[in-house]
């Protein structure tokens, strides 16, 4: 199965449900199944309009929020490579990972815009830089404006689920973090032993308290 495709199935068949209830400084949202895959194909759409070649790299650079999960989806529906970042990382070795993962799309919590601004420099090879939340940077693109107009439909990408879709750092604790990648079988196999292994059923409501580039 691909990764999108679990939220196209829940959309199908809970499209009013809440697939995410965020609690945060700003107050409390509620994301329906039905919103999240709107908001993931309109990423989709808005990411293949920038001519990226099948598995370029977009990187991810926030917190807990609601768009972390609309990054995770949207990105799993165009062949692009999601890359999850630790946000504990110095400049330093941000710009070091963002350059050995070939980072062309960094999508950033407006909450690390210093450190954002830090790394450019070091980091040419990204092309575009999108913020979540309001920040002051020079280039970069909200994300609400990114992906307001695009398509709400899925793109036409044609997926295998032994495609690479996503890419988690080491802790680097014996040398540089090494990068991790998953296909969308492995993903998929990981959340059918979640389920089975935890008797999750449609009805229980899983709280987060992980940061979610783990």
């Amino acid at each position: 199965m691909l990764t999108g495709d679990m939220l196209r199935r829940s959309a199908h068949r809970f499209p009013d449900k809440p697939a995410i209830v965020y609690r945060g400084p700003d107050g409390t949202r509620r994301v329906s199944y039905r919103a999240l895959d709107e908001d993931a194909n309109r990423l989709a759409h808005a990411l293949l309009a920038l001519g990226l070649d099948k598995g370029a790299t977009v990187s991810m650079l926030s917190r807990n929020v609601p768009e972390y999960g609309t990054v995770f989806f949207g990105v799993a529906r165009t062949g692009l490579l999601q890359n999850n970042i630790s946000v504990l990382y110095a400049p330093e070795e941000l710009a070091w990972v963002l350059n050995k993962s070939k980072t062309q799309v960094l999508v950033f919590d407006a909450a690390f815009a210093e450190k954002v601004a830090a790394i450019r420099e070091a980091c040419p090879g990204i092309r575009r830089y999108i913020c979540i939340g309001d920040a002051s940077q020079p280039d970069a693109t909200p994300f609400k404006q990114f992906i307001e107009g695009a398509p709400a439909t899925p793109p036409a990408v044609s997926l295998d689920e032994r495609d690479a879709f996503c890419m988690t750092y080491t802790g680097g604790t014996t040398g540089r973090p090494k990068g991790v990648l998953m296909n969308h079988r492995a993903r998929a196999i990981t959340a059918h032993t979640v389920v089975v292994e935890e008797h999750l059923t449609a009805e229980d409501v899983v709280g987060i308290v992980t940061p979610l580039f783990h």
